[in-house]
């Protein structure tokens, strides 16, 4: 999260919003997978991928 703030470097309306989404985010995840279980690794797995897609795409579509 504090690489995507420095790289998107927003107002701090967004800032805040983007900080609190991500903390929502966090504590649901937590809230289902209090140890590390075998689909709590799963889904972080498949979380990383999907980011890293989105994150490819986005580049494709809009990088300088």
């Amino acid at each position: 999260m504090e690489g995507l703030l420095e790289t998107e470097n927003p107002d701090e309306t967004r800032r805040a919003r983007m900080v609190d989404r991500f903390n929502r985010g966090y504590e649901g995840f937590h809230s289902v997978y209090r140890t590390c279980t075998p689909a709590a690794t799963v889904a972080a797995d498949r979380y990383l991928q999907e980011g890293a897609k989105i994150a490819a795409e986005i580049t494709a579509r809009y990088g300088k």
